[in-house]
């Protein structure tokens, strides 16, 4: 893996970051990118911990339009859950991503496997996780790029 310094040589980087970073840290982090995407649960625990986060954020100045919600571990079938969150976060003024990451073994399949979910063959659903993810990597380069 390249190492950060190196982060200038490419388009864009992803940095995936443990939950729950002290504020100082997520502050350093979103005053140094252009996109910062933060994933959430659509339930309580999930909006309640996004609120906690985006208000950091506020305090510190950061814009709205550097930030974004991403819905994951979204239960198939579960419509009414995905609609209340999503009222939840425009309610709060939170931006949220348009495409979301389905709930789905394959992900622990991929992760066991030591491969990329899209290369999961024993889960019919692998593939089309991976293109979710592919739809939100073209919402957060969009993003990105209008932050630029």
């Amino acid at each position: 893996m390249a190492s950060l310094s190196q982060a200038g040589k490419y388009t864009a980087v992803v940095i995936d970051s443990r939950g729950g970073l002290e504020a100082a840290d997520l502050l350093d982090l979103a005053e140094s990118c252009a996109a910062l995407i933060l994933p959430s649960t659509p339930d309580l625990g999930g909006m309640d911990g996004m609120a906690q986060t985006v208000e950091v954020l506020r305090t510190a100045g950061i814009a709205n339009t550097r930030y974004a919600a991403m819905l994951t571990m979204v239960r198939p079938g579960n419509d009414r859950k995905l609609a209340d969150a999503r009222s939840a976060l425009a309610d709060a003024g939170i931006p949220v991503l348009t495409q979301t990451i389905r709930l789905s073994e394959a992900f622990r399949d991929a992760n066991n496997a030591g491969t990329l979910v899209k290369d999961v063959r024993s889960n019919s659903l692998a593939k089309g996780l991976w293109f979710e993810y592919e739809r939100v990597t073209e919402e957060v380069i969009a993003m990105a790029g209008a932050n630029a």
